[in-house]
């Protein structure tokens, strides 16, 4: 209930205000993959949505539902998070709902850098993002959001600084095939996971040059 609200508000308040560019929306498939993007910003979310009428269901930290989170209180009532608890051997639940998630044919979105701390650097990827795809057998799209980073004040969760103009660059779908079932194998995962980074960087910084 509290998805469907923000999705039919916020999001076209956001594709008007932020005067949303998308580019490459042809290289996504119709259900059943992974969105994987790069995050400057806590509302890079809102921006994935524009992408897809339909639902799309977001990995997040558990840590986000308790203070100082600002918004915790409306992210506890919407039913397309799955919490992901940090620490060795906590990953595997969440892992295991998103798979579940997309072979259903439902779109899943994960930031593989778990956080928004790099901001115009983009960081390392988690493996995350290839443990899901190379067991749940499904492409990742690769997105870059442009625009985001710095919009807001340190410590503002709420009103942005200022309204940038905002891209959303979609790369083709990548296909890890000749992976799939070895989501337990550090290595591969880890080849995955940079290769996909790799992919993310290069939509963000040949576009971002050019803002």
């Amino acid at each position: 209930m509290i998805y469907t609200l923000l999705k039919y508000t916020i999001t076209p308040l956001a594709k008007v205000l932020f005067r949303v560019k998308i580019i490459g929306k042809e290289n996504l498939p119709n259900s059943g993959y992974i969105m994987a993007s790069n995050h400057n910003d806590n509302s890079d979310p809102v921006f994935l949505s524009i992408l897809t009428k339909k639902q799309i269901y977001f990995l997040a930290w558990h840590q986000l539902l308790f203070p100082p989170n600002k918004i915790r209180f409306i992210l506890k009532h919407i039913k397309t998070l799955i919490l992901i608890e940090k620490g060795k051997g906590k990953s595997q639940p969440a892992i295991d709902q998103a798979v579940k998630i997309i072979k259903q044919g439902n779109i899943f979105a994960i930031f593989p850098e778990g956080t928004t701390q790099g901001k115009d650097k983009l960081l390392r990827a988690h493996r995350g993002v290839a443990r899901i795809s190379l067991k749940a057998k499904v492409p990742v799209i690769p997105i870059a959001i442009i625009g985001t980073a710095h919009m807001y004040s340190k410590g503002s969760e709420i009103l942005p600084k200022r309204i940038p103009r905002v891209t959303v660059n979609i790369g083709s779908p990548l296909y890890f095939k000749k992976y799939y079932g070895k989501h337990n194998d550090r290595k591969i995962t880890k080849q995955v996971a940079d290769k996909v980074m790799k992919e993310i960087r290069l939509l963000y910084y040949q576009y971002h040059y050019f803002l």
